[in-house]
């Protein structure tokens, strides 16, 4: 079992990291990551969250993606490592033999 890291974004600014494990609760979050401004300190609208295993992190995509959140349109999307190219990947393209 490898734990595998999500993209959450266009999260509310007052969304708090326990409601967003209690929203991941069924994908087995192990760890939640708001973003914060470096300067400023505050929410940045996106979180990245680390699950158990691969497979709850494509339910988590597919369930989540699109899906509102307190009122906002969620994305939803495997995390990509800082600079890489096409961050948003296609559902329909994932490859789980990353």
């Amino acid at each position: 079992m490898q734990a595998t890291r999500i993209y959450l974004g266009n999260i509310p600014f007052e969304t708090t990291q326990n409601e967003l494990e209690q929203m991941l609760a069924d994908y087995h979050p192990i760890a939640v990551t708001i973003a914060l401004d470096r300067k400023t300190n505050q929410p940045r609208g996106f979180a990245h969250a680390t699950l158990r295993t691969q497979a709850d992190a494509e339910r988590a995509v597919l369930d989540l993606d699109g899906k509102t959140f307190q009122g906002r349109r969620l994305v939803c999307a495997p995390a990509t490592h800082r600079g890489t190219p096409n961050m948003r990947l296609r559902k329909d393209t994932w490859d789980s033999n990353d």
